[in-house]
Parts: structure tokens; C-alpha cells; sequence
């Protein structure tokens, strides 16, 4: 039981690590406007996965494997 919940924490951790930047965004947008309907949320979310270059790759959403960057040393 302790096994599985250690892996649903890292697996949940590593999602939204992935959001993260999805997140940042409907953040400073709410935070501009002060207050949001769904439906500009809906419109926000959009327009940003456009604006992402292949968006759902690079935070897996779309069942592909995310690749770590490699390191600058």
C-alpha cells in the first residue's frame, strides 16, 4: 500500500510539474483581469496550447513520453 501511494505521489508530482507553465499563465491572466469566466478560461487555455510549439508533446498529454533536457555541463 505504501509502494502504491509513493508512486501516485511522484506520478501526480511529475504531472503537474508538466502544467506548470499552463498554470503560470492562467494565473497572471486571472490575476490581470481579476475575475474569469469559463469561458474565457477555455479561450485562455487554448490560445495557449497555439501558442506552444507541439504543446501536448512537451507536457505529455498526448500519451508521448516526456524527454529531459540535456544537461549544459
Amino acid at each position: 500500500m505504501e509502494l502504491q501511494s509513493e508512486r501516485l505521489y511522484g506520478e501526480t508530482k511529475a504531472l503537474l510539474a508538466r502544467l506548470k507553465p499552463l498554470t503560470e499563465h492562467l494565473a497572471g491572466k486571472l490575476m490581470e483581469a481579476g475575475e474569469m469566466s469559463l469561458k474565457e478560461a477555455l479561450f485562455e487555455i487554448r490560445s495557449f496550447e497555439a501558442a506552444c510549439f507541439n504543446f501536448d508533446s512537451k507536457v505529455g498529454l498526448n500519451g508521448a513520453t516526456v524527454q529531459a533536457a540535456p544537461d549544459a555541463a
